[in-house]
């Protein structure tokens, strides 16, 4: 009994380690491999947040089999703080954010790069009618099939199209009022990367469209996957240049896409003023992130996101299954005031 308290003790303990170092460790910056090492490991800490409290409720059980009260005690409050924001989202709730027949409806879809039915993502669109699509991942295939079976209901396109997973495209029934660009300063990148991960360089397409006839700008998104440290370094250079974005734009903005983050990771877009459109009128975990094949049986991640300032969101909702490995979000926007 005595070598299972003990056990037990240096569980519970080291779960308390790993969450304060999660989302306690500062800034680090991304000039220092040990840094970049240490910001990535914090990064899978929130990352799996939710995933982290199931397996300590698992071990919370396992103390109650056995009786070991006081460790038990000690765990709740990791407990609580590990799954009561999840428990929370289950929680129904009535939207605040009425924004009428002057809002926009704003639908992000990841196609998944060599899917073989980019039709069932025409399918979808044409179902929800949204007034805007960012897509990620948009190629030459995609815009073959995509392009002539949308055009006459979204005649305003603009699209940078690659042959690997970094293309993007926006299609709008919304007139772009300023031109559309497609690309990040080339400050930020060095020039395109030699493989398949997307690079900082790669197209980051950025609109302006009225809604209720007052401008707005849209940017779609999609980030580094974080797959390593360096990788991770990369993708928070971007955020921040994303960030740095919303918070200088005078008008209101949408942001959405594929992040590669769930909102525990992304809090330098909350510091801006931007707000997750999930938070505002979604319900449950809305997962996004994986769609496909078994892995869609494990509990996955919500990584695709549309963000907004100074706009509210009366509805939010995961659209069905395109054939990608995300799966498309929904989100009916505009003006509350």
């Amino acid at each position: 009994m005595r070598r299972r308290r003990r056990l037990a003790w240096l569980i519970i303990g080291a779960a308390y380690a790993g969450i304060a170092f999660a989302y306690l460790l500062p800034d680090l910056g991304d000039e220092s491999a040990a840094g970049n090492v240490l910001m990535w490991l914090a990064f899978v800490g929130r990352t799996f947040t939710f995933h982290a409290g199931m397996g300590l409720l698992i071990v919370a059980l396992w103390l109650l089999v056995f009786r070991l009260k006081r460790v038990l005690l000690a765990a709740l409050p990791l407990l609580v703080f590990l799954l009561l924001p999840t428990g929370w989202m289950y929680v129904p709730h009535a939207s605040t954010n009425e924004v009428g027949h002057d809002g926009a409806t704003v639908m992000s879809v990841n196609l998944l790069v060599g899917s073989k039915s980019p039709s069932r993502a025409v399918q979808e669109i044409t179902r929800l009618d949204p007034d805007i699509v960012l897509v990620q991942e948009y190629s030459t295939r995609a815009h073959d099939v995509m392009e002539p079976a949308l055009r006459a209901r979204y005649p305003h396109l603009v699209h940078a199209i690659r042959d690997d997973a970094f293309g993007q495209a926006v299609f709008s029934k919304l007139p772009f009022v300023e031109p559309p660009k497609t690309y990040p300063p080339p400050s930020l990148g060095e020039g395109r990367r030699k493989g398949g991960i997307i690079n900082l360089s790669d197209p980051q397409i950025r609109v302006v469209v009225k809604i209720a006839d007052r401008e707005v700008v849209v940017q779609n998104v999609h980030t580094i996957p974080p797959i390593s440290p360096s990788l991770l370094a990369e993708q928070r250079r971007l955020l921040r240049w994303l960030a740095a974005f919303a918070a200088s734009e005078s008008r209101p903005v949408i942001m959405g896409g594929d992040f590669n983050a769930t909102d525990e990771s992304l809090g330098i877009l909350r510091g801006t003023g931007l707000r997750n459109t999930h938070g505002l009128s979604g319900h449950g975990r809305a997962l996004t992130w994986h769609d496909t094949g078994w892995a869609s049986y494990l509990p996955g991640v919500r990584i695709d996101h549309i963000w907004v300032k100074g706009l509210g969101c009366e509805r939010w909702e995961r659209a069905a299954s395109v054939g990608s490995d995300h799966r498309p979000i929904v989100a009916r926007v505009g003006f509350t005031e």
